[in-house]
């Protein structure tokens, strides 16, 4: 079987509900072999009650009950190595609901409600029953299929009210069996069509709403599903232009998933993985190539989507007739036979053996690595969860047991190289040793005999050393630094093409909890430094070093910026520090105000000097006032600006510690100026992680920090400032990382915050 982690395929109906053989198996999955000679590593497999009355029924069909057949297909498919994916819908309960759950449970009569909560109550009861009986071998289910879709009436067949009803019931019954803590629960799939525009993003939306509003989901109570299923049909018609066809593909593929993932995000804070549990395009018309090519194309897609955990083609086998657009099948109707397969078939196997991973390392299991996932993620500081997402092997939870199979750990994709090392150092055994990794020190540290705080101090290396990383025992890093050999603090050390977290500073909640300040023992003292240098740090150095050490840069650097900008203060005397930039309130107000901006702006009327000399005045009879160096003439200004135009005014001001311009507000992440504004003059706290978010971004790559990373103090100054003052900006920059150092200072494992370090005097290159 070639194994792609994330790709699967539909078994049709897995039983024959009919006729004198009700009860068997169906053929494509009677032999085990049709599914797994397909190359699928998933199978969704459909758990109906066919015959049988429920789950529990002991009558006979085909010599078995309802639970020998299941069980009998589930061995046959695990015995060729195929994991399987399993749904549970109305099919597993007997009798359909109708058109009960059309409206909102105080739309119904008391008779009708009665009704419905009596088939969610049995619904619920055959699910746990089921999820019981196979959780051992099926870990994965989904719940109720597509409710969303409307079934030839006028709104959904489900109601979202309803729809979170059955998804908080099930969850709570699965839950609350400790036998069955291991089962991931995914919320029934949801239709993203080409005929909807992706409907199922705003009945996810609207099943939030109504979740949070019942049932209080992200309020005290968790929202009951780990994942979140989809089914994706998209430009199914034939295009005999396939460049066309690719290009459309591609972009409403991104769009759709977008969509969804933006839909969990909003309401979730968080992201959540998307289960595609049914994909396909179809060959009706005899459209067979046509069908492979956008086969190829969108599981290509799906696989390499690291938000997607699994995709499930549909399906096996053709169904219905050609007017039901249902040839979505590898098999043609008829036999499954291998003079009756479709193109596809081929194309499928050979799609699958392009995302065949290495070969197993017999030693290790799935669970053995997710254990040394957990393990390097404490070390690291990570979230037990993030490095497994980041290294695309989060499918490996629904087969624990499994021997591994998947890519080398050096060769691991979203994992950078000291990660990779604490990875492969959590798994004793593993063939090969861990390379050797070259990496810079981002900050004076101390080379010590031992790992540890109370081991002798060998000597200290200034920032911007070369070490080789030889081994890592959790927070120290073991090095050779030319010839001398020892243990630093991993926090401040740069790994060649090292990236920087995703997402803005300022929407991570644990930041919030950070101290703003350095503990009292560890803040430096002003009659031995600069005092400017130690009121800044002994302001915010707490905050500072910890996102520095994330970022991999020196500390020092966040100072000597905050004292170039504002003289390392975010407010005089309770108010937040600004400067009002009439050339710029120009640009957003004045230019089509030329009149009145001329009564109470003066610009310097030379070009290349337009942002000096800059005065104003309330009244046009009045003289004009200088207002540059003093706070309190800048608020004047700036609030008699927002009289004029208050977001206009805002957008023209720089704030707080690090004198950002309000025009930058997106730039941090903020959805309007305004906001901006009043989250920096609520607290201080906000404009520390509004200066590293403008410099990092919200990517994974920023020139800003990749110059303060190699000490490129003129290459950041360009990217902070403009071209235009670049060299004197950077010299001030290092004329105050130069004081910072001045008493000597280096960063220590387990604090990353200064304290005095020998020799007395450690100056940067």
């Amino acid at each position: 079987m070639a194994t792609g982690l994330k790709l699967g395929i539909d078994a049709n109906s897995p039983l024959i509900t009919d006729g004198p053989n009700q009860g068997s198996p169906a053929p494509t999955v009677a032999d085990p072999a049709i599914i797994a000679d397909t190359g699928a590593g998933w199978v969704r497999l459909n758990f109906i009650l066919g015959p049988w009355s429920a789950p529990e029924d002991q009558a006979i069909f085909q010599g078995r009950n309802w639970a020998d057949t299941y069980r009998t297909i589930i061995q046959g498919l695990r015995g060729k190595g195929l994991k399987i994916y399993g749904l549970l819908s109305n099919e597993a309960v007997l009798g359909e609901p109708g058109d009960l759950f059309r409206r909102p449970p105080e739309a119904l009569s008391a008779d009708e409600q009665s009704r419905a909560r009596g088939w969610i109550a049995l619904y619920v009861r055959n699910f746990v029953t089921i999820v019981q009986m196979f959780h051992q071998d099926v870990s994965v289910y989904e719940s109720f299929n597509e409710p969303d879709d409307w079934r030839g009436a006028d709104r959904n067949w489900i109601h979202p009210a309803w729809y979170a009803t059955m998804l908080q019931d099930i969850y709570a019954a699965v839950k609350s069996n400790p036998a069955l803590a291991g089962v991931t629960l995914v919320s029934g799939p949801l239709q993203g069509l080409g005929i909807n525009q992706n409907g199922a993003a705003g009945y996810l939306a609207n099943t939030y709403q109504e979740g949070k509003h019942r049932f209080n989901w992200g309020s005290g109570a968790p929202f009951p599903f780990e994942g979140v299923g989809y089914h994706l049909y998209i430009l199914e018609g034939f295009n005999a232009n396939w460049p066309e066809q690719e290009q459309a593909v591609r972009q409403t593929l991104h769009d759709y998933v977008q969509g969804m993932k933006n839909t969990i995000r909003a309401a979730e804070g968080q992201d959540k993985p998307l289960y595609i549990s049914e994909t396909g395009w179809p060959s009706n018309g005899g459209h067979d190539d046509f069908q492979a090519q956008n086969m190829a194309l969108g599981l290509r897609l799906l696989q390499d989507d690291p938000g997607v955990a699994l995709a499930i083609w549909f399906s096996t086998q053709d169904f219905g007739g050609d007017r039901d657009n249902k040839y979505y099948g590898l098999y043609r109707n008829g036999p499954l036979t291998p003079d009756n397969r479709k193109p596809i078939f081929a194309a499928y196997q050979r799609f699958m053996q392009s995302v065949v991973v290495a070969q197993p390392l017999p030693a290790f299991t799935n669970q053995d690595l997710i254990n040394a996932f957990y393990a390097a993620a404490e070390i690291l500081g990570k979230g037990g969860w993030d490095l497994i997402i980041r290294a695309k092997l989060d499918n490996l939870v629904f087969n624990r047991k499994d021997g591994y199979i998947g890519p080398d750990i050096g060769t691991l994709p979203g994992l950078s190289d000291d990660e990779k090392m604490v990875l492969r150092q959590q798994l004793p055994g593993l063939p090969g040793p861990a390379p050797a990794t070259i990496a810079i020190t981002s900050a004076p540290l101390k080379l010590r005999a031992g790992p540890d705080a109370g081991q002798t101090v060998l000597s200290t290396l200034l920032a911007r050393t070369p070490v080789q990383v030889l081994d890592r025992q959790g927070e120290w890093l073991h090095v050779k630094a030319g010839t001398a050999e020892g243990f630093i603090n991993g926090k401040y050390v740069i790994y060649p093409h090292m990236n920087v977290p995703e997402g803005y500073f300022r929407n991570r909640p644990d930041l919030a909890k950070v101290p703003l300040a350095p503990p009292q023992t560890e803040q430096m003292n002003s009659a031995e430094t600069d005092e400017r240098i130690a009121s800044t740090w002994n302001r915010y150095g707490g905050l500072l070093a910890v996102i520095s050490s994330e970022l991999k840069i020196d500390p020092a650097v966040a100072v000597g910026v905050m004292l170039a900008e504002s003289g390392g203060r975010g407010a005089v005397n309770g108010r937040m520090i600004i400067r009002f930039e009439p050339h710029i309130f120009y640009t957003n107000w004045g230019k089509n105000n030329e009149g009145q901006f001329q009564q109470h702006f003066w610009l310097n009327p030379d070009p290349d000097k337009f942002w000096w000399d800059h005065k104003w005045r309330a009244d046009a009879n009045q003289d004009w006032r200088e207002f540059h160096g003093n706070q309190n003439e800048e608020w004047a200004v700036f609030q008699f600006a927002t009289t004029l135009n208050d977001t206009a005014a805002k957008l023209s001001i720089s704030m707080g510690a690090t004198q950002i311009m309000g025009f930058n507000y997106t730039g941090i992440g903020y959805e309007a100026v305004q906001q901006m504004f009043d989250a920096f003059v609520a607290d201080e706290r906000n404009q520390i992680l509004g200066f590293f978010d403008f410099v990092k971004g919200p990517g994974k790559s920023a020139p800003g920090i990749t110059a303060l990373q190699q000490g490129d103090y003129n290459g950041f100054a360009a990217t902070y400032n403009g071209t235009g003052q670049a060299d004197v900006y950077a010299t001030i920059i290092k004329n105050n990382v130069d004081l910072f150092y001045n008493q000597g200072v280096s960063f220590e494992p387990g604090q990353g915050l200064p304290i005095p370090a020998a020799p007395p005097s450690i100056k940067r290159r």
